[in-house]
């Protein structure tokens, strides 16, 4: 029992960065496309957001990392919406261009040295007896869940995966929502980064 029990918890640490980037690629698979960038941005947010703390604090830190995921998948949306570049291609090269921006952000050398409390509490930390990031990773799939069945997001997300034409002529705004959705899997890999960050230190 010990041994599940031990088992349990390490999966229970490991999980929920896959888990966030699952919400997001949940919204961009609805609506028909992909997003394979959304490792190479995990990597970017971790180590813009170890940095940031190092210099600004906890606070900065967090929302820097976030904001990288954001305007990533910002990006990945207005390049497959507006430039009419397949979600396959436009996302590959977002992978290799986050990918190559954590290097070159980092000089190729590991970010470490982080000496605050609360971004250990973020990675290793319980609450309730569970760990903080499970939480944060159920937190992720509750909005998801309520933004695709609850809002128009969710509608629209729906029908334009399924008939992007009639939905188009509906008189939905097809490329702002497409810009959404991205953005959506932006902000899930940008959680997901910090988190990681925070777990490895």
């Amino acid at each position: 029992p010990e041994g599940i029990k031990m088992n349990f918890l390490k999966m229970a640490f490991v999980s929920p960065f896959v888990a966030l980037l699952a919400w997001g690629q949940t919204a961009v698979i609805l609506s028909a496309g992909i997003d394979l960038s959304v490792g190479s941005i995990v990597a970017l947010v971790s180590v813009v957001s170890a940095t940031v703390i190092l210099q600004q604090g906890f606070v900065a830190g967090i929302l820097a990392g976030v904001l990288v995921g954001v305007v990533c998948g910002l990006f990945n949306g207005w390049v497959v919406a507006k430039l009419r570049v397949p979600a396959f291609v436009a996302t590959l090269g977002m992978m290799s261009i986050a990918r190559g921006a954590a290097f070159t952000f980092t000089g190729g050398v590991p970010v470490f040295g982080i000496r605050s409390d609360a971004f250990t509490y973020l990675g290793h930390g319980f609450f309730l007896g569970i760990p903080v990031n499970v939480w944060i990773a159920a937190g992720g799939f509750v909005l998801t869940y309520l933004l695709l069945t609850r809002t128009k997001f969710g509608l629209y997300t729906y029908a334009i995966g399924g008939n992007e034409t009639a939905t188009k002529w509906a008189g939905v705004p097809i490329d702002r929502y497409k810009i959404y959705i991205f953005t959506f899997s932006g902000l899930m890999a940008g959680i997901a980064g910090v988190l990681l960050a925070a777990r490895v230190n």
